[in-house]
């Protein structure tokens, strides 16, 4: 466990560093944008004096300034669609390892809250065209369902994400409609009073505080 949980926090530590730097990197890309349309409102102004002293001569500047505008607009945009793409990768890979430290959590001995599961079924994806669900981690039992879902940071607008699972599990599971089903949040992070409001819901909480995972279930209600 001591190996694994300082796997963890280099991995952490990794992400925060990479993080911080894709942050000062944009900040000094912003910059250099906003020197980019301070020349570009100067480059306005130059052309609209140039139009004053000669029509002819200042629509070939405007042409020529036009031109080199759209060019830097097209730099910049593909800049920050870069940017997109690299933020969107961080925030999945964010998502890749909070799903695989919380499978080794549950798969260890399949017993949650008191209940011990036979099966689990992970990373299931379901689409038929009226309606697509997403599953993190399913345990299953004779009568008893547990659906976790597992979040780098969870939000206040996860609880109700969370609640929804159960209705889809119903769905696509008529074969378990008997079961009782239990729901769980797992996170690494946790927006202030989402905790709360989770247990409330009677869904159970599972989270890292330091090197320690600490589950909340005493709240934990069949949905």
């Amino acid at each position: 466990m001591d190996d694994i949980d300082r796997r963890i926090d280099r991995l952490l530590a990794s992400i925060e560093a990479d993080r911080k730097a894709f942050k000062e990197r944009l900040d000094e890309e912003k910059k250099e944008f906003e020197k980019g349309l301070k020349a570009l409102k100067e480059s306005h102004a130059e052309t609209e004096r140039l139009l004053k002293e000669s029509i002819a001569e200042a629509k070939e500047r405007t042409r020529e300034r036009e031109e080199e505008e759209k060019k830097r607009r097209a730099l910049y945009d593909k800049k920050f669609e870069d940017f997109g793409k690299e933020l969107g990768g961080i925030a999945n890979s964010n998502g890749e390892f909070a799903e695989e430290y919380f499978e080794n959590i549950f798969c260890r001995d399949l017993t949650f809250a008191g209940m011990h599961f036979h099966d689990i079924i992970m990373r299931k994806k379901f689409d038929d065209r009226t309606r697509k669900d997403e599953f993190d981690m399913i345990m299953l039992n004779e009568d008893k369902a547990l659906i976790v879902e597992t979040k780098y940071k969870a939000k206040e607008s996860d609880i109700d994400k969370v609640i929804k699972k159960a209705e889809s599990f119903r769905y696509w599971y008529p074969e378990y409609a008997g079961h009782n089903v239990y729901l769980c949040l797992a996170s690494l992070r946790f927006e202030e009073n989402i905790i709360n409001k989770a247990r409330k819901k009677g869904i159970a909480i599972v989270q890292q505080l330091g090197d320690k995972t600490v589950v909340n279930d005493e709240h934990l209600k069949a949905y």
